[in-house]
């Protein structure tokens, strides 16, 4: 059975229906608003297009008074947005002549995954 949850303040008088279980009903949205129009043209304005966050960024690293984990912080952020995120290394158990397969799903998947793939894979 589904209920009717309270709307957000931003959103009037309309509620989000749930299932039992609390999820969205297929269909439906937890934000069917999204993000206000024209909010990330607003932030890119007043930061002068971030500059003012890197520079309040690259204060917080170069300030001896901070802790030494907010100045790495600091550093982390300016170098991934500088330089992008370092790649993820992904290792497994076995060996060079075992394969592990690498399954990618989106939304629902189904249940039986060993039924769709085949046993041992």
């Amino acid at each position: 059975m589904d209920s009717v949850m309270p709307a957000p303040q931003n959103r009037g008088k309309q509620g989000i229906i749930r299932t039992r279980a609390g999820q969205f009903r297929k269909g439906a949205s937890g934000n069917p608003g999204g993000r206000p129009q024209g909010f990330g043209a607003y932030i890119r304005k007043r930061t002068k297009d971030g500059e003012t966050i890197a520079d309040f960024m690259l204060a917080v690293m170069a300030d001896p008074n901070r802790k030494l984990d907010q100045r790495m912080e600091a550093a982390a952020w300016l170098a991934d947005r500088a330089f992008g995120k370092p790649a993820q290394v992904l290792e497994h158990g076995g060996g060079p002549d075992h394969r592990a397969p690498i399954v990618l799903t989106w939304g629902d998947a189904g249940g039986d995954q060993e039924g769709r793939y085949g046993h041992g894979h």
